[in-house]
C-alpha cells in the first residue's frame, strides 16, 4: 500500500512540474549559411532532466532527430537528415534539448518543431530556419534619430556571423565617403574632411560581425542616406540607412519692447532648432492667443534655425504671457514667462548661455529696458538650487547678512552704472558649482520684474604632457596625462598628421577638490613611418584644445630575434602539451563528482553561483529594509509593517512592455545609504511583474521613477519570462530558473550594484562605476494583480536549489 502511494505522488508531481514548463528559445529565425552549422536552440522550462522522456525534432514533411528510450533513433530519422544532427546528451539533466545541424543545405530551409513527451503531458515549439548562400548585412531598424552636438550610432551587422577583421568596411553618402576601414586600419586620409575626427567603428567587436558606425557632434548637414557596404574578394553587401537630425533649440528669451503709450511689445526669440519649430503664445488665463502674434524664422551658418515671434499688449493689459516653441518630431516644448504690468520698464539678459573659465571673472548681464535708475530698487541675484542669495542690494546698499556662503566675497554689482538701469552682476574666481541657473530681478515696490541666465564653466587644463610608461607586447605603451579640466574633455591619440589611434585607448578622470578632473589616456603605440605621436584634448564648453607631443627614436621600439621567436615558439607548444593534461584531469575529476550527485554550492553550473565563502560574507552586509508608509503612493500599496508591497488596482493592467514605461511610482526605503555594503533580499515568488533596485535620492524627492534615466537609477526588472536590465537600451538577462528570491547587494564605496537569484546563489548582473552624488534608496515596484513583492527578515537564509 505504502509503495502504491509513493508512485501515486511521483506521477502527480511529475505531472504538475511538466504541467507547468514551457520551451524557450532565442528570438526566431535562426540563420545558417549553405555547408556551415546551425544550433537551433530548445530549453525546457522550468530546468527537468530530459534523460527518461521523448525528445523529436520534425519539420511538416520529416522527422529530423529522435531520442527516444534513453537513445538516438537514426533508423526512424529522414534520410535527408541521417548523420548531420545531433543533440547535446550531457546537456539533458540542464533542460537542454537544442539540436545542431550540420553541413548546411539549401532544402534544409523552414520551421523545425522542438517537441518532448511523456505519458501525460506534450509541450513543443516551433523555430524557423532561413538558410543563405551568401552572407547579408542587416540592421533592426532602417530610420535613425540624431540631435545635432549629439552622438548616434547607425547599426549595420553582418549575417550569418563573419569576422569583419579582414574585410573592407565602407561607409559612404551619395557625396562623401564617411569612414574605410581597409588592410586592417582605418583610412582618415581617404575619409570626407566633413566627417574626419567624428566617426568610429567599434574594431573590438568585429569579431562578432558588428559594422556599426559611431557619428559624433552631429551636424544639420548630417542628416540624409548612408550606406554601410562590406566587401571580399568574392562577394559585396551592403544596405541603406537614413539618419534623420534634429535640433532641440535654447530655452526661449521673452522681453518686453518698444514701449509706447499704447502699448508694447512681447518678444519672444529662441536659437537652435531643426527643423523649423512650431510657436504658440498663451496668456494668464490659457487663452491661446497665437493669432495675435508675428512670427518668421532665420538661418544660421551651420543650418540651426532661430524663431522670432512677438504680439503687442495694449497699455491697459496688466497680464502673464508665455511664449512655448516645440519641435514636432521630438514632441517636447520649451517655454518662457514675463509678466507685462502698467509700469514701463522690463529686465533683458542675455539670449545664450555666459560661458566663465575657472579661477577667472564673469559678469552675468542684465539691464532694464528702457533705462530707468535702479539704485533706489531692489535688485537680487537668485539660483536654482541655493536657499540664500547670490547677491543682494536692497536700501541703497549690498546685503551680505543674507548672501550664500560660498558666494561672499566674490560678488559685485556695478554701483556706478545703476543710475542707467545696470544691474549686472559680476563673478569673481569662478568656480565649477557656480555652473548654473541664475535670475536676476528687479523690484521697484510695485512691479517685480525678472529674466533667467544660465552659466557654463569650463577649465582648462594645465600641465598636459606625454611620457613612456614601459614596453607592453610588441610595442611601447605611452601615457598622455593633464590636470584642471571642467568637463571631461575628449581625448583623442594621433599618429603624425593624420593616422587616429583613438580607438586602441583607454580614458581615466580622477576628481580633484575643487570638482576638477584630472585626465590620463593610455595607448600602445608601435614603430611606423612616423614616431610623432599626438595626444589632443578638447574642452566643449570653451571651445578650445591642448595638444601634448613626443617623438620616439627607433632605438627604443622592441625588435624579436630569430632565437626568440624559437623559443616562444617551443614554449607555447609546452603550455598546449601542459594545458590538455590539466584539462583531461579536471575533466575526470567533474565527471566523478557528476556520478556522486553532489549538490553543495560549489557545484553550480556555468550560471556563475557564488561559492559558500563568498555569499557569507556578503550576507554578513545584510541590513532590515523598512518601506516609507506615509508616501501617498497611488498605484502600489503598502503594507502597514513596511515590509510588502503590491499593486493597486489601478496597476493590474500596465502596458505591454514594461521596459518603455516611463514615471511609474516606486515604493522606497526609509532609510537612505552613503557609504558601506548592504544586502537584502526580496520574495518575488509567483509575481512576474516586478522592478528592483536603488534610485538616487534625487528620484526619491520627485516620487516618479524613470526606468532608463541615467546616473539615478539602477534597477533591473521581470516582465512575464523576460528579466531585463533597465538601460538606455534595455539588456537581456539570461537565466536559468524563474527566481523566486532576489538579493540585491550595494557597495556604495565600490560603485556597485548586483542582483542574483538568491534562492540558488546565482549571478543576474552588476552594475558597475555607478555616478553615485547623493544618497542611494532600495526601490520596489509590481505590477502584478494580487502577487506582491516581500522584503526577506534578517535571518531568512537563502535555500540551496
Amino acid at each position: 500500500m505504502k509503495g502504491r502511494c509513493s508512485v501515486l505522488v511521483l506521477v502527480l508531481v511529475q505531472a504538475v512540474i511538466m504541467g507547468e514548463a514551457n520551451f524557450i528559445s532565442d528570438e526566431s529565425p535562426f540563420f545558417g549559411q549553405v555547408g556551415g552549422d546551425v544550433l537551433l536552440k530548445c530549453m525546457l522550462r522550468p530546468v527537468t532532466a530530459l534523460n527518461e522522456l521523448e525528445v523529436r525534432w520534425y519539420t511538416s514533411m520529416s522527422l529530423v532527430h529522435l531520442y527516444s528510450s534513453g537513445q538516438d533513433r537514426p533508423d526512424a530519422q529522414d534520410e535527408a537528415y541521417r548523420g548531420r544532427t545531433e543533440l547535446f546528451h550531457k546537456e539533458f539533466h540542464r533542460g537542454n534539448a537544442s539540436l545542431k545541424l550540420m553541413r548546411i543545405k539549401a532544402t534544409d530551409v523552414g520551421t523545425y518543431t522542438c517537441s518532448t513527451r511523456t505519458k501525460t503531458t506534450y509541450l513543443q515549439m516551433g523555430l524557423h530556419l532561413v538558410v543563405l548562400e551568401e552572407p547579408y548585412v542587416f540592421s533592426r531598424r532602417s530610420l535613425f534619430t540624431g540631435l545635432v552636438g549629439g552622438d548616434v550610432l547607425l547599426e549595420c551587422r553582418l549575417q550569418p556571423v563573419t569576422a569583419l577583421n579582414e574585410l573592407e568596411v565602407r561607409w559612404f553618402t551619395s557625396s562623401s565617403l564617411v569612414h574605410l576601414y581597409s588592410s586592417g586600419q582605418d583610412r582618415p586620409d581617404a575619409q570626407d574632411e566633413a566627417y574626419r575626427g567624428r566617426t568610429e567603428l567599434f574594431r573590438e567587436e568585429f569579431h562578432r560581425r558588428n559594422a556599426s558606425l559611431k557619428l559624433m557632434r552631429i551636424k544639420v548637414s548630417d542628416a540624409g542616406i548612408y550606406t554601410c557596404s562590406t566587401r571580399t574578394n568574392t562577394s559585396h553587401m551592403q544596405m541603406r540607412l537614413y539618419l534623420d537630425v534634429e535640433g532641440f533649440g535654447l530655452q526661449p528669451r521673452i522681453r518686453l519692447e518698444e514701449r509706447t503709450e499704447q502699448g508694447v511689445r512681447v518678444v519672444c526669440t529662441s536659437d537652435g532648432w531643426f527643423p523649423q519649430p512650431e510657436i504658440r503664445w498663451r496668456d494668464g488665463s490659457g487663452q491661446d492667443v497665437t493669432s495675435l502674434a508675428d512670427t518668421w524664422f532665420t538661418e544660421d551658418s551651420s543650418g540651426l534655425i532661430t524663431v522670432h515671434s512677438y504680439i503687442f499688449v495694449w497699455s491697459d493689459s496688466v497680464n502673464r504671457y508665455s511664449c512655448f516653441v516645440r519641435s514636432r518630431l521630438l514632441r517636447q516644448t520649451r517655454e518662457a514667462h514675463i509678466q507685462v504690468s502698467a509700469v514701463k520698464f522690463s529686465i533683458v539678459g542675455p539670449d545664450r548661455p555666459v560661458v566663465g573659465v575657472v579661477g577667472g571673472t564673469v559678469t552675468l548681464e542684465c539691464h532694464l529696458e528702457p533705462k530707468e535708475p535702479i539704485d533706489k530698487m531692489t535688485v537680487r541675484w537668485l539660483k536654482s538650487d541655493l536657499d540664500f542669495a547670490v547677491h543682494m542690494f536692497r536700501n541703497g546698499k549690498d546685503e551680505t547678512n543674507t548672501q550664500d556662503d560660498d558666494y561672499r566675497g566674490r560678488t559685485e554689482l556695478f554701483k556706478d552704472q545703476m543710475v542707467e538701469g545696470n544691474a549686472s552682476l559680476r563673478i569673481k574666481d569662478i568656480r565649477v558649482t557656480d555652473e548654473g541657473n541664475y535670475i536676476c530681478s528687479v523690484d521697484n515696490g510695485v512691479v517685480f520684474e525678472e529674466t533667467p541666465i544660465n552659466l557654463k564653466v569650463g577649465g582648462l587644463g594645465h600641465d598636459h604632457w606625454i611620457y613612456i610608461r614601459g614596453y607592453e607586447k610588441s610595442g611601447i605603451q605611452l601615457v598622455c596625462e593633464s590636470t584642471g579640466w571642467y568637463p571631461a574633455p575628449s581625448i583623442q591619440w594621433f599618429a603624425g598628421e593624420k593616422e587616429n589611434l583613438t580607438f586602441k585607448s583607454e580614458i581615466n578622470f580622477q576628481q580633484d577638490s575643487k570638482q576638477l578632473l584630472n585626465a590620463q589616456s593610455k595607448v600602445t603605440v608601435s614603430q611606423g613611418s612616423t614616431n610623432k605621436f599626438r595626444c589632443i584634448l578638447w574642452n566643449r564648453v570653451l571651445k578650445k584644445d591642448q595638444e601634448a607631443i613626443i617623438e620616439i627614436a627607433d632605438v627604443f621600439f622592441p625588435v624579436v630575434s630569430g632565437w626568440l621567436v624559437f623559443l616562444c615558439v617551443a614554449l607555447c607548444l609546452l603550455l598546449i602539451a601542459l594545458g590538455l593534461a590539466i584539462y583531461w584531469t579536471v575533466r575526470r575529476r567533474n565527471l566523478m563528482k557528476d556520478l556522486e550527485k553532489d549538490k553543495s554550492v560549489q557545484q553550480y553550473d556555468k550560471w556563475e553561483p557564488l561559492v559558500k565563502s563568498d555569499w557569507e560574507t556578503m550576507c554578513e552586509n545584510k541590513v532590515s529594509i523598512q518601506l516609507d508608509t506615509e508616501a501617498g503612493l497611488t498605484q502600489l500599496t503598502v503594507s502597514k509593517d513596511g515590509k510588502s508591497v503590491t499593486a493597486t488596482e489601478m496597476e493590474k493592467n500596465p502596458p505591454n512592455q514594461y521596459a518603455m514605461v516611463k514615471a511609474w511610482e516606486c515604493a522606497l526605503g526609509t532609510e537612505g545609504f552613503s557609504s558601506g555594503k548592504k544586502y537584502w533580499e526580496v520574495e518575488v515568488a509567483g509575481n512576474r511583474k516586478w522592478t528592483l533596485g536603488v534610485v538616487a535620492e534625487t528620484v526619491k524627492n520627485t516620487g516618479e521613477l524613470e526606468l532608463k534615466q541615467e546616473n539615478t537609477v539602477w534597477t533591473i526588472g521581470q516582465s512575464e519570462k523576460k528579466i531585463q536590465a533597465n538601460l538606455a537600451e534595455p539588456l537581456d538577462i539570461t537565466y536559468h530558473e524563474f527566481p523566486s528570491k532576489i538579493g540585491v547587494y550595494l557597495d556604495y564605496d565600490s560603485r556597485v550594484v548586483s542582483f542574483f537569484i538568491a534562492n540558488s546563489k546565482s549571478f543576474l548582473h552588476t552594475f558597475t562605476e555607478c555616478k553615485f552624488t547623493e544618497k542611494v534608496y532600495p526601490c520596489f515596484h509590481t505590477s502584478h494583480a494580487n502577487k506582491m513583492l516581500k522584503i526577506c527578515p534578517l535571518d531568512s537564509p537563502a535555500k540551496d536549489s
